[in-house]
């Protein structure tokens, strides 16, 4: 009964230590990021992206920004920042212009 009584004090104590806090950019109704395509044909496939927050937690002398459902960079001495991705196919005869 003591062990389990301490490793209940720990797991309270590491869920205090590296508590989330969700930061809102805009309202929605879910967590994740949303795309929503716009208009698309063949010449042109063009979408929004809505990220509506992310979890900040704070870790000694550093932030860990998290996106739910997305994954982060985490190569070895870089910072571990969160990057939205979505894949989608395109035809190979057809050149890609970025707009932003």
């Amino acid at each position: 009964m003591k062990k389990f009584t301490l490793f209940l004090v720990a797991i309270v104590i590491a869920f205090t230590t590296f508590s989330q806090e969700w930061m809102e950019f805009t309202v929605a109704e879910t967590t994740e990021p949303v795309y929503d395509v716009i208009n698309s044909d063949s010449l042109l496939v063009k979408f929004d992206v809505i990220v509506p927050g992310m979890y900040n937690t704070e870790i000694d002398t550093f932030n860990r920004m998290e996106i739910p459902g997305q994954i982060r960079m985490d190569s070895v001495g870089f910072p571990e920042l969160p990057f939205i991705s979505y894949h989608f196919s395109k035809p190979a005869c057809v050149i890609i212009n970025y707009f932003v």
